[in-house]
């Protein structure tokens, strides 16, 4: 996904009946809200995918009660917003369903993230 310059996915995981949105930035940075609206309007961008992507998949029906949840990465940063291609890219290599180990080879350390995409 593409959202006002920022790079995120929505992963749906049709075996176990998971979506997860994974994201590099903390998810109260205000890229994308992650609730449900009473208009299409309000409703946040991962939430209108998981919708669409239910009506498409009719036939998978349990998918509609999925509650979306945010993948917790020990790399997350706060600050850093001009990386998130970088980060997507490297997700979507890596991520391989949400019940295997999901590592991209990010450090945790603060004083390496900030230089961890940048050589």
């Amino acid at each position: 996904m593409i959202e006002r310059k920022h790079f995120y996915l929505i992963c749906f995981d049709l075996e176990n009946a998971k979506v997860e949105v994974i994201d590099n930035i903390v998810s109260n940075s205000g890229f994308y809200r992650m609730s449900e609206g009473t208009k299409f309007k309000e409703t946040g961008t991962p939430c209108k995918v998981k919708n669409y992507m239910v009506g498409y998949l009719k036939v998978v029906a349990r998918m509609a009660a999925v509650t979306l949840t945010k993948k917790k990465l020990e790399w997350e940063t706060s600050d850093n917003f001009n990386d998130c291609g970088v980060f997507a890219m490297r997700h979507m290599e890596m991520y391989k369903g949400s019940d295997v180990e999901f590592e991209c080879g990010f450090s945790t350390r603060k004083i390496f993230k900030t230089c961890n995409c940048k050589t």
